[in-house]
């Protein structure tokens, strides 16, 4: 058995209990999820990707989010 083994197995580890993650400050709310989500689902943009979907609310002037956080509400 290797040294390092040896003394590693004669301290048992402490669990120690995780902090739960703070929310990031730029997070969306549960208001703009649900607005990701309907936009997502409505008839006009049911059958398009995500790139798609930001492409053309671009070219309409509107921005609700990141082509990567559609997919992140989506999954």
């Amino acid at each position: 058995m290797p040294r390092t083994t040896y003394y590693a197995r004669l301290t048992p580890r402490v669990q120690t209990e995780r902090k739960p993650r703070p929310r990031p400050a730029r997070a969306l709310s549960e208001e703009e999820k649900t607005q990701a989500i309907e936009l997502l689902t409505c008839e006009q943009y049911v059958d398009q990707s995500p790139g798609t979907i930001v492409a053309s609310m671009l070219d309409k002037g509107e921005y609700l989010c990141s082509e990567r956080t559609f997919y992140r509400v989506l999954a």
